[in-house]
């Protein structure tokens, strides 16, 4: 249910004063002498196994003491085995791409500088957090988890530098270290920044697949944000209209979002259900960096479960934070995955069948005015985006949010695009093809509603610097996937839906990009395996229907070495002629989904196979993600 109070009208504080830990709740002393000491007795008859809670000062929690800074580098260049100047390259790497000396950080720090996808960390005061903790196993830990994605670009920018480890090796560094220090942790409270390099070695895992490991590496970042009440960060307090402290800590709220953001990609690729629950959000969506790392004050508000309400209450707070924008504009297309994908989710299966359409409108509605509502300088309006040093950061924030609002629209309009025009084709196979002219004007309007959007990508791309993939979130992988998919799929109506040499044009561009993606951030290939198995299943059933028209008033016969060439690999066109990738994955390609009840190969033995490969078939086939 959306929230009724009005949260957003309070100030968020983001001086550096530490906040009291949220998962070790406290009684100030006024109000152990009022009468809501009841609050304080019904916790101490709480059902609960944990033993009584005792205020922990902030020093003790961050560490007995600071570290001196030469004794810590030192440790962490034996426990990784590099020099100290390599050490330094991972850390600090000179500037390039014309910026001078004279800029504010003469050296542009390897991590801070290239991290576009989130922002964990306070940046002005991080080397006083890094000094005050204390335990050396999650020093290195975190230090691992953030050298494992700086290594990337240090290599690229020092390409003869043999001396650098890979990304791999750190990342496997962190992981060993991380698993040591949770271990060590046992049962005592779990320390934010140990939870910050496990959401960095999760979101490595996120962007190579969403299979097991990560899947399950989410679940453990939300079950510990759960102990540490990340969720509760801005909880106000029954007993007082004004938040009890006000100072909270942004970073908390940070980690919080990025563990969110970690639960609805990897829920909607598996199309499975979020672990985080939306009606139990009491935190803040974070601010602007510049706001932040500048100690300052700006509004704020909680994410509201109703997307018709969500950007309403975003706007009203003015928060203009690019990241909070995006988080609203995620919740959109995750309720608009609910309600196009009923068949993976038993509460949308059972929803009547009029729901569906209306719910999709009233979604298409609020994307509508989110669009309109967005603050300028988040808007994207066909300018060319450098991703230069000097304007990094917002243009990956105005080509993450562009790409999320287009998955909105391919989430909204999937329902109609490969439901109702799948089984009316289907129903109609027998006595007409594939032919655009028999869609309704419904089904017309979805389809050009999601082909527009899979063209405003392919424009995107075109209007961004070719190294731009290097600075993009690598979950939006996925998106351009499903941009290209609809290029292939709209191919099998006729020119009065797409024009077949525009539509290969754009597979072209969609691919050079899904290839940048897999190449740089190692997203899985399983996204290009899938690409090739959709074209082949499709080129295969349009051949075999042809066969079956011309053979209509014969009975079924085992298939021919002539039909068999229909599944030959060496008669598919290569999708990717630079990268030969089709040709090394041939076997893959053709036992992808291999169905018993399916015979692309004679379709005269499956009487309803045009109704089964536009239906749910193909609503399988367009199932992106990168899990096997």
């Amino acid at each position: 249910m959306p929230y009724r109070n009005n949260d957003h009208h309070i100030l968020v504080s983001t001086s550096e004063e530490p906040a009291t830990p949220a998962s070790l709740p406290s009684v100030e002393p006024r109000a152990e002498r009022s009468p809501s000491r009841g609050l304080a007795l019904s916790q101490l008859l709480q059902l609960s196994h944990e033993p009584f809670p005792q205020r922990i000062n902030d020093v003790s929690r961050e560490g007995a003491g600071s570290q001196n800074h030469d004794f810590a580098v030192r440790n962490i260049c034996n426990a990784f085995e590099i020099s100290c100047e390599t050490y330094r390259v991972l850390w600090d790497f000179p500037p390039s791409d014309g910026m001078g000396v004279e800029a504010d950080y003469s050296r542009m720090h390897a991590y801070f500088e290239n991290m576009t996808s989130f922002s964990l960390f306070h940046r002005p005061s991080f080397d006083i957090k890094l000094a005050k903790i204390s335990s050396q196993v999650q020093l290195q830990a975190l230090v691992a988890s953030m050298f494992s994605f700086s290594s990337r670009f240090v290599q690229r920018l020092r390409p003869g530098s043999s001396k650098i480890p890979s990304s791999q090796h750190f990342y496997d560094l962190a992981s060993r270290l991380t698993e040591t220090a949770m271990n060590e942790c046992s049962d005592e409270p779990f320390p934010l920044h140990l939870l910050q390099a496990l959401i960095q070695i999760t979101f490595q895992q996120l962007t190579e697949g969403v299979r097991g490991r990560a899947w399950r590496s989410i679940g453990t970042c939300v079950r510990i944000a759960y102990e540490l009440q990340l969720h509760l960060v801005d909880k106000v307090s029954p007993n007082n209209r004004i938040h009890p402290n006000l100072s909270p800590d942004e970073e908390k709220r940070r980690a919080w979002w990025v563990i969110w953001e970690f639960d609805v990609f990897a829920s909607t690729i598996r199309r499975l259900p979020t672990a985080i629950d939306w009606n139990e959000n009491e935190t803040w969506l974070p601010i602007d960096d510049n706001i932040w790392f500048a100690n300052s004050c700006v509004r704020s508000c909680k994410l509201d479960p109703d997307p018709a309400t969500a950007w309403k209450r975003l706007q009203q707070s003015g928060n203009t934070s690019s990241k909070a924008w995006f988080v609203v504009i995620n919740a959109l297309m995750r309720c608009a995955h609910l309600l196009s994908y009923p068949q993976a989710y038993s509460a949308a299966s059972t929803a009547e069948a009029g729901e569906v359409p209306s719910g999709l409108d009233i979604l298409a509605n609020s994307l509508y005015c989110l669009t309109a509502a967005l603050p300028s300088n988040l808007i994207y309006k066909g300018e060319f985006l450098r991703f230069a040093p000097d304007s990094l950061q917002t243009d990956s924030a105005k080509h993450g949010i562009h790409i999320m609002t287009q998955l909105s629209r391919f989430m909204i309009n999937h329902y109609q695009v490969f439901d109702s025009t799948s089984r009316q084709l289907g129903e109609r196979s027998a006595s007409s093809s594939t032919d655009s002219s028999a869609l309704t004007p419904a089904d017309q309007a979805a389809w050009n509603h999601y082909l527009t959007a899979a063209s405003s990508i392919v424009s995107l791309i075109r209007n961004c610097s070719p190294s731009h993939i290097q600075h993009a979130n690598p979950f939006l992988a996925s998106t351009i996937w499903l941009a290209a998919a609809a290029q292939v799929v709209s191919k099998s109506f006729d020119d009065k839906l797409v024009d077949p040499r525009l539509a290969d044009s754009n597979l072209d561009v969609l691919q050079m990009s899904l290839s940048a993606f897999v190449d740089f951030w190692g997203v899985s290939d399983t996204l290009r395996v899938k690409l090739g198995t959709l074209e082949s299943k499709l080129k295969a059933f349009a051949d075999g229907e042809s066969m079956e028209r011309v053979s209509n008033s014969q009975p079924p016969r085992p298939a021919r070495a002539e039909e068999m060439a229909v599944q030959c690999p060496q008669s598919q066109p290569q999708l990717m002629q630079p990268t030969n990738w089709m040709n090394e994955n041939e076997g893959y390609v053709q036992n992808m989904w291999a169905e018993p009840r399916f015979d692309l190969v004679n379709p005269s033995m499956v009487p309803d196979m045009n109704l089964n490969l536009w239906g749910w078939g193909m609503d399988e086939l367009m199932n992106y993600g990168g899990i096997e």
